[in-house]
């Protein structure tokens, strides 16, 4: 199956509205704490990992050049 092509209906997320590869390359998120993850810490760590990062890590975990 291409990526370009939708799941399967057992394998859909029913929080996803189209499963198709986004067309997107870059990220830029500007913010303050919030974004950078201020409170949430990594568990067993002593760092924090925000939303955007979160984000940008689903992102380009489909994307070979993201950024």
């Amino acid at each position: 199956m291409s990526s370009n092509e939708p799941t399967s209906d057992e394998h859909r997320s029913p929080y996803v509205a189209n499963q198709t590869a986004h067309p997107w390359r870059r990220m830029v998120s500007i913010g303050d704490s919030f974004t950078e993850g201020i409170g949430d810490p990594i568990p067993g760590t002593t760092l924090h990992r925000g939303w955007a990062d979160r984000v940008a890590e689903v992102l380009g975990s489909h994307v070979d050049d993201f950024a």
